[in-house]
């Protein structure tokens, strides 16, 4: 995202951090910045903002927060005030009927109108922020929209009143694409949509891509003089997809898919309100339309201040803790989250009862037994399930007679069905005798909870209730009684739901750099030696010397006797009972690439797992070379001889060291024969490989003969390997040598052809010949 440094210390109160410490301070503590430019008087940041705080940071002013929380200093957002002054006497309402038809889709929408109004060009301290960035001005009220989204990060759009179909109260309808319809957008592309695209449309036609692109036939120009304001708020993965179904990705939809708060859309619309009357003039209706799907709570997070040294590996004093994130917008006040539960919930008696009420959206109106409890310790920072049957697992088990405030106790309702089975907490664990209630004992033998029979929060005697006859359990909440900070989070940072998320933002505003090491400490622990894992590396240090190489191969397999619920492929269907099969399908693989590798023979081993009737641990070898006796390499281990095959051997591996020896340590296990070899990139290109053998005199050594060969290969030689070697008496009893070499060939660059390297062939052969006594056979 370009940022632009005048624009971010316009929201500074005084003094804002420097242009040259923006990147350092944003490197160390929030987002890269993957380059800093000047821009005439100004500086032009590329931040790289993460998709985690996509919904807070791709504006200016979520960049101004971030900078602010590093350096402690403070900012003057902008304010959205309704402009008494410029009220307008009509309403909204009046002049506009919304509709919304997919609420899933679209957590809210919102509307306004502004009248008289008088577009023209915009003022030259908007024209060059916009530039700053990349934006092209068009006119007062098109640049405010785009204004708003880099400010605020919330898209927004305007359309000419007056070219909507219809008569007030106008028709604004958010609905799926007529399959066929097709709409021109502003930039004058024209596309086909169909109903799995969301558009924004009047009672005859669509007017734009919903939270993507706006169309041309409701544009604002220098003709408009009412306008309709619009902030929506739309599903993150619906806006993702219709982005890539059409090719068309905007500042809006990379916003929106990245998901907003829908509690945006409400300042969006002021502060579009607040620029196009400042801007544009006109007068706003004193109304805004909005229409939110439903409301929900501000999320409540608590955080253990021990557990954010522990985490953090730092040692910051509570007040620290308090002051960082204080710089974050986020308060904290400290609570014992028992405590605070006894304190709210007689305040909640005669709520509503509703079954399946959601803890975020219908509380504190509407409660059913279990999100009561789930509601009343999230106030006070500490995280409870919200299911009844989990909630049983989540907690410890006491007596009756060790009840305290605070505690819970579960029941099985008359008519009922108990929940057995945890569903998210511990899924598949089962409670044979299972709970269908649960209340928070309040002490004296009286509890609150929302009752089924009642409809309602209740404060009773347990003992004696009809809510009560069939008590299963009494539980205690671990943690319940330890203090920590509760901390309310602000809309926009969805970020924010676990302790993790909070600690994570305290140790990066103050600053992992302080975080001091520490040295463990010495418990002087004796290591054991593990004999599974010593005859391992015993017998692989044994086989990598006799020219075997290691491979891990896959443990998934087609066929086998435990298949997979969820197989990531046809061919991995089941976990494998040998090994065998992956060693000859890798032998296969490899011996056409021996000559490459300059190996005589491919020989390869592994060591793994296999899952029969239990899980054990094989061995399995395999070479190409029919002249190695497997079993008589190996025989030195033993001869629990698993299952064989003329170049493959597999062995029980546990079976096979069950009597050996139990090791003492790992010295003797001996490694050093491992070379230093280094990666090397390889050529994609396939080699070419020829023989040549010549008589020389019994006086030549190999060595002059690889000499000469080298000399006159070219650039494209790559090995040179003896493969053959004897001697021979002539008739007139000279002796003579032969020596064969197996030449390897090619290019890092193309494939080489064979009439270049039979070429290279020639001049090797001819400058054989030349030597005196020598003779290509």
């Amino acid at each position: 995202m370009k940022v632009s440094y005048k624009w971010l210390v316009s929201y500074f109160k005084s003094e804002a951090p420097r242009a040259d410490e923006i990147q350092r301070l944003l490197n160390f503590h929030a987002f890269e910045v993957e380059s800093a430019e000047e821009h005439g008087d100004d500086w032009i940041y590329d931040v790289k903002v993460l998709p985690n705080r996509a919904h807070d940071c791709l504006s200016h002013i979520g960049i101004a927060k971030e900078l602010a929380a590093i350096t402690g200093k403070q900012l003057r957002e902008p304010i959205f005030p309704e402009e008494k002054e410029s009220l307008s006497i009509q309403q909204s309402k009046d002049l506009l009927a919304l509709t919304v038809e997919d609420a899933v889709l679209v957590p809210r929408a919102t509307k306004r109108v502004v009248l008289n109004i008088a577009v023209g060009e915009s003022p030259l301290w908007l024209v060059e922020r916009l530039a700053a960035i990349g934006q092209r001005s068009i006119n007062s009220v098109v640049d405010a929209t785009n204004y708003l989204t880099h400010e605020l990060g919330q898209p927004v759009h305007a359309f000419d009143y007056d070219k909507l179909a219809g008569d007030a109260p106008k028709k604004i309808i958010i609905r799926h694409a007529r399959a066929g319809e097709e709409l021109t957008t502003l930039d004058g592309k024209k596309f086909t949509l169909d109903p799995s695209v969301l558009v924004i449309a009047d009672s005859e036609k669509a007017l734009d891509i919903a939270g993507i692109k706006g169309g041309n036939n409701s544009g604002i120009d220098s003709t408009t003089k009412r306008v309709v304001l619009s902030a929506c708020n739309f599903n993150a993965v619906s806006i993702r997809k219709t982005s890539q179904k059409l090719g068309l990705r905007t500042d809006a939809s990379v916003r929106f898919e990245h998901e907003l708060a829908p509690e945006l859309a409400r300042r969006g619309i002021e502060r579009l309100t607040q620029l196009v009357l400042e801007l544009a003039g006109g007068e706003a209706t004193p109304d805004i339309i909005d229409v939110a799907a439903r409301t929900s709570l501000p999320y409540v997070v608590g955080v253990v201040p021990k557990d954010v040294n522990k985490l953090l590996g730092a040692s910051l004093s509570e007040e620290e803790m308090v002051d960082t994130l204080a710089r974050l917008g986020l308060a904290a006040m400290r609570v014992t989250p028992s405590a605070r539960a006894l304190e709210l919930a007689p305040t909640l008696v005669g709520a509503r009862y509703k079954l399946g009420a959601s803890v975020r959206h219908d509380a504190p109106a509407e409660f059913d037994s279990s999100s009561f409890i789930s509601y009343l310790h999230a106030q006070g920072g500490l995280p409870v399930p919200r299911i009844s049957i989990d909630q049983y697992f989540f907690t410890e088990a006491i007596e009756e007679s060790d009840l305290m405030p605070g505690d819970l106790i579960f029941t099985r309702e008359e008519g009922v069905a108990p929940k057995t089975v945890s569903v998210e907490f511990l899924p598949g664990n089962t409670f044979s005798e299972g709970v269908s209630h649960v209340a928070l004992y309040m002490g004296n033998g009286e509890v609150i909870h929302a009752s089924r029979a009642e409809k309602a929060v209740v404060f009773e005697e347990y003992k004696g209730s009809a809510n009560f006859k069939d008590i299963v359990a009494f539980r205690r909440i671990p943690g319940a009684r330890e203090e920590r900070l509760l901390v309310v989070v602000p809309v926009e940072r969805l970020d924010l739901r676990a302790e993790a998320d909070l600690i994570e933002e305290i140790g990066r505003i103050y600053g992992y750099e302080h975080v001091m090491a520490i040295e463990p400490k010495n418990h002087e622990l004796s290591a054991v030696v593990h004999k599974k894992y010593y005859y391992a590396e015993l017998i692989r240090s044994l086989l990598t010397k006799k020219g075997f190489s290691e491979l891990i191969t896959y443990s998934l397999v087609g066929e086998g006797m435990h298949l997979l619920e969820n197989p990531i492929a046809s061919d991995k269907r089941a976990l494998r009972t040998e090994i065998a099969p992956a060693i000859a399908a890798k032998l296969a693989d490899n011996i056409p690439h021996a000559d490459l590798l300059m190996l005589p023979s491919v020989r390869i081993f592994e060591i793994g797992n296999v899952f029969g009737k239990s899980e054990k641990t094989h061995i399995a070898l395999g070479s190409s070379s029919s002249k190695d006796n497997l079993k008589e390499l190996l025989g030195y281990l033993g001869e629990n001889l698993y299952s064989g095959k003329s170049n493959i051997l597999e062995l029980d591996f546990e079976d096979l060291i069950r009597d050996l020896p139990e090791p003492l340590s790992y010295t003797d296990i001996g490694r050093e024969h491992i070379s230093a070899n280094r990666y090397e990139v390889y050529s994609p290109y396939p080699c070419v490989v020829r023989d040549i053998a010549v008589w020389v005199p019994e006086s030549v050594s190999k060595e002059a003969v690889v000499q000469i060969i080298e000399k006159n290969a070219g650039e494209y030689l790559l090995h040179t390997r003896l493969f053959d070697e004897f001697a021979k008496k002539s008739e007139d009893g000279a002796v003579r040598r032969s020596y064969a070499y197996r030449l390897v060939f090619q290019s890092k660059e193309r494939t080489l052809k064979g009439d270049e390297v039979q070429s290279v062939m020639d001049s090797i052969t001819a400058e054989l010949n030349r030597q005196d006594g020598w003779k290509v056979r």
